[in-house]
């Protein structure tokens, strides 16, 4: 994880940027002494430091974890549109991620006919996403039939292959073709 902390003269006075850069070969020192160290949670370190900014890059291994959590914390206790309002008032850019199972019934993609209803044998009637473009020239469905399910077009695609109904019938028996995944 890259982690960057950074300070210029519109953040604090000079003295202070000054005092925080203090002597750049103590700090790149430090900071060497800190990668080299066996377990060090950091592996590597860039250091930029003009005359009105200092910025400091780290590539953290190790804290990937620990924020994860902390911001799973927090988020924890909010709505998705309040974690979204937070984010843009502390000046982070943010929006709400849409699920597609979630947009169905979106009006505007509903309006545009950017899904359709599909009847399935196993997951029954539902809305599915098309493509995201119309052809002037059609208004016909894009999606013709529902996902076939496991096994469903076996026999027809053997029997086109010259297969027999005794030869589909032993590769069934012989678990070679079926219609439920293998050790169900």
């Amino acid at each position: 994880m890259l982690m960057v902390l950074g300070a210029s003269h519109h953040d604090l006075e000079l003295t202070q940027l000054d005092r925080l850069t203090g002597d750049p070969d103590l700090l790149s020192r430090g900071l060497a002494e800190l990668t080299a160290v066996d377990e060090s949670p950091v592996a590597g370190v860039v250091v930029v430091s003009t005359c009105n900014r200092l910025e400091i890059y780290v590539d953290a291994l190790r804290f990937h974890d620990a924020i994860d959590d902390s911001i799973n914390t927090w988020a924890a206790t909010r709505t998705v549109r309040q974690c979204v309002d937070a984010l843009i008032a502390a000046g982070v850019p943010a929006a709400e991620v849409a699920v597609d199972r979630s947009l169905g019934s979106h009006p505007s993609l509903v309006d545009r006919g950017y899904f359709e209803t599909v009847d399935h044998s196993v997951t029954g009637s539902h809305a599915m996403a098309t493509v995201p473009f119309r052809f002037l020239s059609t208004d016909q469905p894009w999606i013709t039939r529902a996902a076939p399910v496991l096994g469903e077009h076996n026999i027809e695609v053997l029997h086109e292959l010259g297969f027999t109904d005794d030869e589909i019938s032993a590769l069934r028996a012989a678990k070679v073709i079926g219609d439920l995944p293998a050790n169900l």
